[in-house]
């Protein structure tokens, strides 16, 4: 029998870390289950990829578990509709896993599983039928055994090369395996010492592969908790950063200028003191950002973007535990 924790939604089930206010284990079971009672979705799916259009949060890793089998082409909720037809022709998906206010981004005849209320519920649309499943009668994973596998060598999620920013002549797919993932994401562990009690924020779309491997999978496979920014404005971040539980940071350049912007404004010290980790994607961080980051807080700005791997920056190991930073 081939290794249930080679595949990555089962691997972060078993890490016993929670997404929001969801245990990961039961986000991952709901996702096992929608696949075993909507026949008309796997038919949808049968010889094809599947795609997620999700902002960051619960239904996400929801919608990985349910491509369990196939890879899962991740799209950006702020493409164009256009863009995103043309990435589900290219990369030949069957059904799409989204919430209702974004099923309208899509072609009309594509079949969709709307996970607005996963874990509990979730409903099918294919031409011709709309079923609901009920997804929280399950029987729970029987997650028992080793989670130390290295993952399958075959394809867990793809993404598209962003339009304005590739010089090739025809947008790249990058395909990542359940095997890329999991390698990177203990990378990360490792490298950031993430344990059970880290709480990470993200605020970044998961539909880019270092912030999911960052800002998502890392942590719960660790056993820690995940919190998905409802709100990404500077002001909003801070409050929520000065809760007393945040231990790291996933998000991008222009919402550090706007903590600190706001920080300044308000004119009062740092306060968010359980913060350790701040990881910054997306281009180079400025020297500049870098070092009014590190004065105001004492934290310093780590950086990953583009087509870059963990690999960029797994030479970097942070101190813990109240020494100097």
């Amino acid at each position: 029998m081939s290794d249930p924790f080679a595949l990555l939604p089962l691997a972060v089930a078993a890490g016993g870390g929670r997404l929001d206010t969801d245990d990961a284990a039961a986000l991952v079971a709901a996702g096992v289950t929608l696949l075993q009672r909507s026949a008309p979705l796997v038919r949808a799916l049968s010889g094809a990829r599947a795609a997620v259009l999700l902002p960051s949060g619960p239904a996400f890793l929801t919608a990985l578990a349910a491509s369990d089998g196939r890879g899962a082409l991740l799209l950006d909720p702020q493409s164009a509709p256009d863009d995103i037809a043309w990435q589900l022709t290219d990369a030949g998906v069957g059904a799409v896993f989204t919430l209702h206010h974004l099923a309208g981004r899509l072609p009309t005849d594509m079949p969709v599983a709307l996970l607005d209320d996963a874990p509990r519920t979730a409903r099918v649309i294919v031409p011709g039928r709309t079923m609901d499943v009920d997804l929280g009668s399950h029987h729970g994973l029987a997650l028992e055994g080793t989670t130390g596998s290295d993952g399958r060598d075959e394809e867990c999620v793809a993404v598209y090369s962003d339009p304005l920013h590739t010089e090739e002549p025809r947008r790249q797919r990058l395909v990542l395996s359940h095997r890329d993932l999991l390698a990177d994401a203990r990378a990360a562990i490792s490298d950031l010492l993430l344990t059970p009690v880290d709480h990470t924020l993200v605020a970044l779309p998961v539909s880019n592969p270092l912030a999911l491997t960052l800002g998502l999978v890392a942590p719960l496979l660790a056993g820690g908790s995940v919190t998905v920014a409802p709100d990404v404005r500077g002001e909003a971040v801070l409050r929520t950063l000065e809760n007393g539980t945040v231990t790291v940071l996933v998000t991008v350049a222009a919402v550090y200028h706007e903590v600190l912007a706001y920080l300044a404004e308000r004119g009062d010290a740092w306060r968010a003191t359980s913060l350790v980790t701040c990881l910054c994607g997306g281009a180079p961080i400025d020297p500049a950002l870098a070092a009014r980051w590190q004065d105001a807080t004492g934290r310093r700005l780590i950086w990953y973007g583009g087509a870059e791997r963990v690999a960029a920056w797994r030479d970097v190991h942070l101190p813990r535990d109240g020494d100097d930073r």
